[in-house]
């Protein structure tokens, strides 16, 4: 319960310390989507773009090895920011959430609170202790490392590789059709969900709604509270649409042969017995 509260309270705190016009400013900027279908790497074989990233977040999350996990970081930006051609500002601008939940992930596992003294590091508050230890530092160490490096692992998928070919290898590797065509919808939905608060913000901004602090608590409430039943009524939209283009069950794109690419498929190996080498060796 104290940890929610100090949760509440940073997320709280950051909200006010933020200018009004940075946050909720006027959304033109481009998404995921637009940047994978434009990336240099869009032309490298689908197939080893999924493989090679799943085969990234598997050795980042499957070991505390903080090495590993930095040689995935900057392997995932050197292809995604330097190969992939995604500006840099914009990459590390899409890692802002992710980082955001990574930092209040590592204070709520460092904080800790007693009535009692406690060992480690602490901050005495009348006869309340709030502190952290040794243990838990090299913890949360380890724990940001590991999201990070998975995060960049997952980032040079989806900013180089377009969903329908995402999709494609999914239904190739024997995934239940089920989950991939879920997959697809949700990831649909999403973009109904970002379309349909971006065009209530819009109107509420234009009605002064964000002018002060305590006015953007209450808009951002009313936005919260009917973005979910206009979105129901655009997903219903959305099915009906796809049943008038003769939906019947079954999702069908069109696929396009990539070829591999045999500098591209070396590196790739080479990468990855670096980093089981760093597994090895460094422990």
């Amino acid at each position: 319960m104290e940890k929610l509260i100090i949760i509440i309270t940073i997320f709280l705190l950051i909200f006010y310390l933020k200018k009004k016009n940075e946050i909720y400013k006027k959304d033109n900027e481009k998404n995921l989507e637009y940047y994978s279908y434009n990336s240099k790497i869009n032309n490298w074989n689908p197939y080893l773009k999924v493989y090679y990233s799943m085969i990234l977040l598997i050795l980042c999350i499957s070991t505390s090895n903080i090495f590993l996990s930095i040689s995935v970081i900057l392997i995932g930006g050197f292809i995604t920011v330097i190969l992939g051609k995604i500006p840099l500002k914009k990459y590390l601008k899409f890692l802002k959430i992710p980082m955001f939940f990574l930092i209040i992930s590592i204070i709520a596992i460092n904080l800790n609170f007693s009535r009692e003294i406690a060992e480690g590091y602490f901050l005495r508050i009348n006869n309340f202790f709030i502190y952290t230890t040794d243990k838990n530092i090299e913890k949360s160490i380890v724990l940001f490392f590991r999201s990070f490096g998975g995060i960049s692992a997952m980032y040079l998928l989806t900013l180089s590789t377009p969903i329908n070919e995402i999709i494609l290898v999914m239904k190739k590797s024997k995934c239940p059709k089920v989950i991939v065509e879920l997959m697809y919808l949700i990831y649909r939905f999403i973009f109904i969900l970002t379309d349909t608060q971006r065009e209530m913000r819009k109107s509420i901004e234009s009605r002064l709604g964000f002018i002060n602090y305590r006015t953007s608590l209450f808009s951002f409430g009313k936005i919260i509270s009917n973005l979910l039943l206009i979105s129901l009524k655009k997903a219903e939209m959305f099915y009906d649409s796809m049943e008038s283009r003769g939906y019947i069950g079954e999702i069908k794109f069109l696929e396009r042969d990539k070829e591999i690419n045999k500098k591209v498929f070396i590196g790739m190996v080479l990468s990855i017995i670096y980093l089981i080498g760093i597994c090895l060796v460094v422990r």
